[in-house]
């Protein structure tokens, strides 16, 4: 099981199938901090979205939101059913 990948100068990694990817965005680039497999995802957390906001503060050290996109808006829901599909932690600090 794989849930940290090394910097490989690559900007954007889309998550594989079956994954959940998390991304820390900073300095105008997404950069990948986190591959895990999705039915491991409710193994750490009822809430899988939120425990990726904690994943998100407790690497980065400041709080943010998660979004869909690079850059993009706080997903609605934090308590949805995670998808396996690539989530930014977005921080304004």
């Amino acid at each position: 099981m794989q849930y940290c990948v090394p910097d490989h100068g690559v900007a954007h990694v889309p998550a594989m199938e079956e994954n959940v990817a998390l991304y820390i965005s900073f300095e105008g680039r997404a950069k990948l901090v986190l591959l895990i497999p999705k039915q491991k995802c409710t193994t750490f957390s009822l809430s899988p979205i939120k425990w990726l906001r904690f994943l998100g503060y407790a690497i980065y050290g400041r709080e943010g939101h998660i979004s869909l996109t690079d850059g993009g808006e706080s997903v609605s829901d934090y308590t949805s059913v995670v998808e396996a599909r690539s989530y930014y932690f977005i921080s304004p600090g």
